[in-house]
């Protein structure tokens, strides 16, 4: 019989946090399996908090993803009806997202969703520890993102 991931036991906080996302994430789409998408909802969030209009190049720059990787994601919310682009009039290179009104009627449903896995993930965490776990995340990803990919 094939051992699974964890029991391997490799001391790996990207194993780890590989597992975690994984898990996260498809719990995440059964919890919202009567939306009529099943991923990139955490692009539809981050839009939905931005103040300003932002662009597909921002989004890249802030989540780390390839240009073309981003078009395919951003293809994919328009087809579902959930975004719409608009090109930036000063600079007819830019696209601003925007979020339509089919995806403002279920950012509500999203962010509940969310909250509710939040919720179940941090079970028996105490407030300082959680505390102490979210500072520490904060520490690996400025660490990270300070480190040069060749």
């Amino acid at each position: 019989m094939k051992k699974t991931a964890e029991e391997y036991s490799i001391p790996s906080l990207g194993l780890d946090m590989t597992i975690i996302v994984k898990f996260y994430m498809q719990l995440l789409a059964k919890k919202l399996k009567h939306l009529d998408i099943d991923r990139y909802f955490f692009l539809l969030l981050i839009i939905n908090y931005s103040k300003d209009c932002i662009t597909q190049q921002h989004l890249c720059n802030q989540l780390k993803i390839d240009k073309t990787v981003m078009v395919r994601i951003v293809d994919y919310l328009t087809r579902k009806g959930y975004l719409k682009r608009e090109i930036n009039p000063k600079d007819r290179r830019e696209y601003f997202l925007m979020l339509t009104l089919k995806a403002k009627k279920n950012i509500p449903k999203i962010i509940t969703a969310v909250k509710e896995l939040d919720t179940i993930a941090t079970l028996g965490i105490n407030k300082s520890k959680l505390e102490t776990f979210y500072s520490s995340l904060k520490n690996i990803k400025e660490n990270l993102k300070n480190e040069h990919v060749v």
